[in-house]
């Protein structure tokens, strides 16, 4: 086997067994388990996203039980696209490089050990950079549908991918001059026509929902300059300075390189803006990553640190990034790190309650604690969200088939009394069971006059 081969093999391997860990050693967060949930009901659209993370989940979570039935499709996915893409966007003599950017590149690492939208767009974003690299090399009409149908499957992963789109335009925008890109974008816009049509339906909750109620927060320099700070260390930990350098002096004659760029630049760019008035979570920004890692890939040798210097930091953020993973597997890490509180005890916690609930029907008040009762305790458990943010449950409507029903409510209300479970995260909620449904609805309606939905 060729050194380049070896290398490529190590690397490979690396990624797939600290994924595995991952997947092995903790319980879902909070939103695994409620993608879950939609997964159960098939639809052409949800009210926090669009479906194919749900899709991607109902490919295994039906016959494979417990995380690796929730995280195994959408994990699958995404590394058997980087493995057939990545052979065809990035050059040959670098493909150990990609399994290692894979590992040292930490959003896109943690991302694709789980079950989350951008898993999906990754995915996705990958199809999208080979159906472009072909059609910018032979402008076809068949060439320019693949364009059109990997675009419309980025909308339907997360619409971060719109930002990917309009990126590509912008940082090649010759493109726009060819007829087939105009048949590119009807093709898919067609395909995306039955997400369009759901959110037509439901009052357009999804764009709603982003764009005028979640995180906001009050105008702030702090948060803007944390995004920058977050951003300048995303590219690789300690080969980051190098991926940005290399990237932004490399000269770009290749139109299918300037639409890498204006991707990531695109992607980065607006989330610097909402960041002014939103609070950004640290990955949303995952594709542009992934467009600057095949970027740095296509760097010039003479723009990247001596042969010596490159081993040495790429190696150094790799074990950063692998030690992080095996730290999050181990248990006993959530009592140092509050958010891993997320991923463990709550499968104990879950079938305490269950014990406790064999005869009434469960009912929580928050969409987190309802998809997680869910899951582990094998029970549709409905979500009342008073007092909380709009979600899913707000669609469905469970609550109203359970009219006539003895029904326990969990609930973190102090002035309603009940046998107390303290959550793995340390809060305290109590299992009322002096309340009806229809008191329970009265409740919910009061609360949704001081939040219409």
């Amino acid at each position: 086997m060729a050194p380049s081969s070896r290398r490529t093999v190590i690397w490979f391997a690396l990624f797939i067994a600290s994924n595995v860990l991952v997947i092995s050693g903790t319980e879902l967060f909070h939103d695994e388990a409620h993608y879950w949930l939609w997964s159960r009901f098939p639809d052409w659209g949800y009210f926090d996203h669009p479906p194919l993370i749900a899709w991607l989940i109902g490919l295994t979570a039906g016959w494979i039980d417990g995380e690796w039935g929730v995280r195994l499709g959408p994990c699958l996915t995404l590394a058997a696209t980087a493995w057939i893409v990545g052979r065809r966007i990035v050059p040959q003599n670098r493909q150990w490089a990609w399994w290692a950017g894979w590992t040292v590149f930490p959003l896109l690492s943690f991302v694709s050990a789980l079950a989350l939208p951008d898993t999906a767009l990754l995915s996705c974003g990958l199809l999208f950079f080979w159906s472009l690299q072909r059609f910018i090399e032979q402008d076809s009409t068949a060439r320019a549908l693949t364009v059109g149908a990997c675009a419309a499957l980025l909308l339907y992963a997360k619409y971060h991918g719109a930002l990917l789109i309009v990126g590509a335009a912008v940082g090649a925008p010759e493109l726009m001059r060819r007829k087939s890109f105009w048949l590119a974008a009807v093709a898919g816009l067609l395909l995306f026509a039955p997400h369009l049509h759901w959110q037509w339906q439901h009052a357009f909750s999804t764009i709603t929902y982003h764009l005028f109620q979640a995180h906001q927060g009050q105008p702030s320099l702090y948060r803007p300059l944390e995004f920058l700070l977050r951003q300048a260390f995303s590219p690789g930990i300690l080969l980051a300075p190098w991926v940005w350098c290399g990237t932004i002096r490399m000269r770009r004659k290749d139109p299918f390189e300037r639409a890498l760029l204006g991707m990531a630049l695109t992607t980065l760019g607006v989330f610097f803006f909402f960041s002014f008035v939103k609070k950004i979570e640290g990955n949303w920004t995952v594709a542009a990553y992934l467009a600057l890692l095949v970027l740095a890939l296509r760097t010039p040798d003479e723009l990247w640190p001596a042969k010596r210097w490159l081993s040495t930091l790429g190696l150094g953020s790799a074990l950063i990034v692998l030690g992080v993973k095996l730290l999050i597997s181990i248990p006993g890490a959530e009592t140092h790190i509050r958010r891993l509180t997320e991923i463990r005890g709550w499968k104990n916690w879950s079938q305490a309650i269950d014990r406790e609930t064999t005869d009434c029907a469960l009912v929580a008040n928050t969409h987190q604690i309802a998809s997680k009762l869910s899951f582990y305790t094998k029970r549709f458990v409905p979500s009342l969200n008073i007092g909380t943010r709009p979600n899913q449950f707000d669609l469905w409507h469970w609550e109203e088939s359970l009219k006539g029903k003895p029904v326990c409510w969990l609930t973190s209300i102090d002035k309603f009394s009940g046998k107390s479970f303290p959550t793995p995260h340390g809060n305290r909620l109590h299992l009322v069971r002096s309340l009806t449904i229809e008191e329970l609805l009265a409740l919910k309606a009061a609360a949704q006059k001081r939040r219409p939905f």
